[in-house]
């Protein structure tokens, strides 16, 4: 019986969680911010840790070095984000967002921003507020599990 709740819960997220990033991306695109999905996640991790390095950003977002070098180069090229060698360690290349970036970065999160206010200020106060109790329980249970 519980195996089939949380079935059904993670056929109910992941279809919640399709339509909502259809749904993100379809306003996203209609700023025009000429980044993709995977590149607004690591201008996002740069914008909220400061410097990082390329393994650390990888490590992150869960993804390979040679994936997230090749989002990196892009990123660079079209100067939203920029490498610098590290002042103490010559051998490490640090990344950080430009104030382009940033932007991008703004543009994106107001998109996403609109669009999830528009679908969850439909939930009552309550129904929120359990969504929230939940999430943040299933966050800790997360963490415990990454700690061990």
């Amino acid at each position: 019986m519980k195996e089939d709740l949380i079935m059904r819960y993670f056929d109910g997220m992941d279809d919640a969680a399709q339509r909502m990033l259809r749904q993100i991306h379809k306003e996203i695109g209609k700023q025009d911010v000429g980044v993709t999905g995977s590149q607004y996640m690591v201008l996002k991790k740069l914008h909220e840790n400061g410097n990082m390095t390329v393994s650390k950003v990888a490590d992150d977002l869960g993804v390979s070095l040679s994936a997230v070098t090749a989002l990196i180069d892009r990123l660079c090229k079209v100067d939203l984000a920029s490498r610098r060698r590290d002042d103490k360690d010559r051998r490490l290349v640090r990344l950080e967002i430009t104030p382009t970036g940033k932007e991008k970065v703004k543009i994106c999160d107001d998109s996403r921003r609109r669009v999830l206010g528009k679908y969850f200020s439909k939930l009552t106060e309550d129904d929120l507020t359990r969504l929230i109790e939940i999430n943040e329980k299933f966050v800790q249970i997360l963490k415990e599990e990454e700690q061990e």
